[in-house]
């Protein structure tokens, strides 16, 4: 049992019922036994709950750990200046680290899930000659497809030639889901879709997980790591998270990171313009 969404089928009547086809949305059965499980549950769980525990955790989020595994690694860089002894690559919180700062794998990764996605919503309608109408297939691409192309994207920070991966493949999928040629110019694409560029969908993901370790409680180790990197007056050419955050904050003339953790934002970051 789930809560459908009804998306018409581009044929026949759309005042008739059997046109439609359901989408399902939310397993709501499987939601309401967690809300009443949780109820009984998390205030035993929170007096024993380590700090380091981030998944199922209240103000939390399972990239908030991630974050802690990236920002070792790039201040091992920072203090050394070389890479620490590990593995070619590794997957953590399902997100593909490798040994390399630039290694392009994690960006592939990412666009094959997000191929695979599109594959199987295509049995839904998911395709641009006789699909659904537009706005039901941008609405279905940016629910189960997006998220899965800039998943952990917020850690990786592609830039450059990898930026350009994950770039050229949202393009070429708007263009199939539009039905436009493929010499169709970028901004005409984005004007036709009302989609952000890929480059402004990951600052919206990056300020949206700064925001989040703005809003915890000062003691906490996400925290404590912003006020360290931030207070010790890391160079732009650091490799800490926070440099490139502070660029971003900077680019859009929002206020500073240290303002913004001190203030205890509520929802104050998130949509560059």
């Amino acid at each position: 049992m789930g809560l459908l969404t009804p998306v018409f089928k581009n044929k026949g009547s759309n005042k008739n019922a059997t046109n439609y086809r359901g989408i399902t949305i939310m397993p709501i059965l499987l939601k309401l036994i967690e809300s009443v499980a949780k109820a009984k549950v998390q205030p035993k769980i929170l007096k024993e709950q380590n700090r380091l525990q981030k998944g199922f955790t209240e103000n939390s989020d399972p990239m908030n750990c991630s974050f802690f595994i990236g920002e070792f690694i790039r201040e091992c860089r920072d203090a050394g200046n070389s890479i620490m002894p590990i593995v070619n690559q590794t997957t953590h919180m399902g997100v593909l680290r490798t040994s390399k700062p630039d290694d392009p794998d994690p960006l592939y990764e990412n666009v094959k899930k997000a191929r695979r996605a599109m594959y199987s919503l295509m049995q839904a309608g998911l395709h641009g000659k006789n699909g659904l109408d537009i706005q039901s297939l941008l609405h279905i691409f940016n629910i189960y497809v997006i998220p899965v192309l800039l998943y952990g994207l917020e850690l990786v920070t592609p830039a450059g030639k990898n930026l350009d991966i994950i770039d050229i493949f949202h393009k070429k999928c708007i263009r199939q889901l539009l039905s436009l040629p493929t010499s169709t110019a970028t901004p005409a694409i984005y004007i036709l879709s009302g989609q952000l560029p890929i480059e402004g969908q990951i600052h919206k993901k990056i300020l949206s997980l700064f925001g989040n370790i703005c809003r915890q409680p000062h003691d906490s180790l996400e925290k404590q790591i912003a006020y360290r990197q931030l207070l010790n007056m890391k160079t732009d050419d650091s490799h800490s998270w926070f440099i490139i955050v502070k660029t971003i904050l900077a680019k859009y003339n929002l206020p500073s990171a240290l303002y913004l953790l001190d203030s205890q934002i509520q929802n104050l970051i998130g949509r560059p313009s």
